[in-house]
């Protein structure tokens, strides 16, 4: 049994004694220098980044990289047969993905697995390195669960973007000049359609690290989402914390890396806001 000494002790031991703020400035300061540990492993916070990143860091690299393979043929697919059959279908999947939550299609993917294969046994991470089958085994599923929502994304917003681009008047242009449809589309339409899609993935890679917990938590990956998820449930605030805190680093980083890729890309991004910030003075 607990006592109240030793409860009083304990709230010692881990500064729970002290104002708020001084426990804040003493975490802050301890995940700085990387010398946080988690309450319930006693293990440095900084190994536990150390391990779970590289997982998520290349599960998102997974995703964003089949996203891409697909959402440019289909997004392009669908923009030029506005209207037709493949258009609805490729919005039709698309929305498809949209909606399904990850979980229930995580959860049915499971029994689908389970009741092909007469059950499914222990699931154990392997790296690329040390056994590649075992590693695309374990991580196709959550791979193309993910490709579906993020690849619908991408797909929709690039559709949208290129029938914009192929109704303005140098696309008209070109083809009455002789040039092919299928050139003047992907020379041109396509070429000048690509920033908000770019934009838009960099944002979702970020939104992807973080959002991972449910299918890292799912098919056992010991990424940073699963982290999370079993410190919360042992109630392991420390890791909580600086865990949530990487990803918070990392989404700002992706955000400012993605401003300064669009602006550098597209020079009309820092015309219209140096007109605005005209039109502001006067």
């Amino acid at each position: 049994t607990h006592t109240e000494a030793m409860r009083n002790a304990l709230y010692q031991e881990l500064g729970l004694d002290r104002p708020w703020y001084e426990q804040y400035v003493n975490w802050l300061a301890g995940f700085i220098t990387g010398t946080n540990v988690s309450l319930q492993t006693g293990e440095v916070i900084s190994q536990i980044i150390r391990r779970q990143l590289p997982v998520t860091m290349l599960l998102s690299l997974y995703v964003m990289a089949l996203s891409a393979l697909f959402s440019a043929p289909l997004g392009v697919i669908a923009a030029t047969n506005r209207g037709k059959w493949p258009d609805y279908l490729v919005r039709g999947v698309t929305l498809s993905g949209l909606a399904v939550p990850a979980v229930w299609s995580s959860l049915i993917l499971l029994m689908l697995l389970a009741k092909m294969l007469k059950g499914v046994g222990p699931i154990f991470y392997s790296s690329l390195r040390e056994n590649p089958a075992d590693h695309i085994s374990l991580m196709i599923w959550p791979v193309l669960l993910l490709t579906w929502e993020y690849s619908s994304h991408l797909v929709r917003i690039l559709r949208s973007t290129v029938i914009d681009e192929l109704g303005k008047e140098y696309i008209s242009v070109a083809m009455a000049k002789g040039q092919r449809r299928k050139v003047v589309i992907l020379r041109y339409a396509l070429r000048n359609s690509l920033i908000p899609p770019l934009s838009s993935a960099g944002l979702m890679f970020g939104s992807l690290i973080g959002g991972s917990i449910v299918l890292e938590s799912v098919f056992g990956i010991p990424g940073i989402g699963r982290g999370i998820a079993q410190a919360a449930l042992a109630r392991d605030f420390t890791v909580v914390l600086s865990l949530a805190f990487l990803l918070i680093i990392i989404y700002g980083l992706l955000n400012i890396f993605v401003d300064a890729t669009s602006w550098i890309l597209d020079p009309r991004i820092s015309e219209n806001e140096r007109a605005s910030s005209q039109g502001i003075r006067g």
